[in-house]
């Protein structure tokens, strides 16, 4: 029996798109290389249509951090380029980095809602001890010129002792949530409203956000980023069952 092809046309209504993503699709590496007739018709087979599928899966959830994101990405070329294996193995590892991601909006929404109750909860310390910027970015999951970036932008405020930046809880706390707010997509200008609403005990917490219509307060961007996560990872599963099938 002849293989089954397919036009341009019938791949991108098998996963919803047009077919100009299609094109877009193969011209960013995402797709194998497309054969094509005389005429200049690609023609796709059943991998071309299981790596689309896997790539519509791979980018569906509407926020993720960049690093998220440069993860679906790099699962996607290697599946494209016939590795199939790796690219199970890089699934499985995106698995685990987005649980992480989870966790941690999970964490702010519980910090947030802990300093509105009440203030001084969060801002215990660690049995007197403080700790170093590097061990901040480290624990907060960035690099130090993204703290260096955040203090220099008014987000946060670090006690020094000398000339030597010193982070204790509350200042963790807040890092931690603005983390999730930035891996939301939230502007620094939006988030240092954001916390200004929150520092002031607005229990609404509203503050205007760079879209004027647009009205969010720290619990919910948390949340709407939490329910994209944990989209994320149930198409994490559904990518992983095309990727053993591609195998």
């Amino acid at each position: 029996m002849p293989m089954k092809t397919y036009r341009t046309a019938e791949v991108a209504a098998a996963i919803g798109v047009h077919p100009n993503t299609i094109r877009f699709y193969e011209e960013q590496g995402l797709l194998p290389v497309i054969p094509r007739l005389k005429n200049g018709y690609r023609i796709f087979d059943e991998t071309h249509l299981l790596q689309a599928k896997l790539i519509r899966l791979a980018f569906q959830a509407e926020i993720l951090s960049s690093n998220l994101r440069k993860s679906a990405i790099d699962i996607v070329k290697t599946a494209a380029n016939g590795n199939f294996s790796r690219a199970i193995e890089k699934t499985e590892k995106y698995q685990t980095q987005i649980k992480e991601e989870i966790q941690k909006a999970l964490e702010a929404i519980t910090l947030t809602e802990t300093i509105l109750a009440d203030p001084h909860k969060a801002d215990t310390v660690f049995e007197g001890n403080t700790i170093s910027r590097r061990e901040a970015a480290i624990q907060i999951g960035v690099s130090m010129d993204v703290l260096r970036d955040w203090e220099r932008n008014g987000l946060i405020e670090i006690p020094r002792k000398g000339n030597r930046r010193m982070y204790g809880a509350m200042e963790l706390n807040r890092l931690k949530i603005i983390a999730v707010l930035r891996h939301a997509n939230y502007s620094q200008m939006a988030i240092r409203r954001m916390l200004t609403q929150l520092e002031q005990g607005n229990i609404n917490l509203r503050a205007v956000i760079d879209t004027p219509e647009d009205n969010e307060d720290i619990i919910s961007v948390a949340d709407r980023y939490l329910t994209s996560l944990t989209l994320a990872l149930a198409d994490t599963k559904k990518m992983l069952v095309i990727l053993r099938e591609l195998r």
